[in-house]
């Protein structure tokens, strides 16, 4: 949490702290950052791709699929973003 008081407009710091809050069980929590990582960095795929697994583990598969159509769109060629979204 150091990395977000130092630099709260900082995606990776949000993203950080999305995972550390999701291993704490915090889910919401996490999505409110890793959706920050995102509004911050619409290009940072990872906080996309964890956002959307995040969505899709708590029964939530439409949002997730916005996420992973996102991911898709960022690098058509990336083969395992198709298969998240088509999953």
């Amino acid at each position: 949490m150091t990395a977000i008081a130092a630099d709260r407009n900082s995606a990776l710091a949000q993203l950080s702290k999305g995972v550390a809050l999701e291993m704490g069980n915090d889910d919401a929590g996490a999505q409110r950052s890793y959706q920050e990582a995102v509004r911050l960095d619409p290009k940072l795929g990872e906080a996309r791709a964890l956002l959307g697994a995040l969505l899709l583990r708590t029964g939530r598969a439409a949002d997730a699929a916005t996420q992973y159509r996102a991911l898709v769109q960022l690098d058509l060629r990336d083969g395992e973003h198709w298969m998240q979204l088509v999953g």
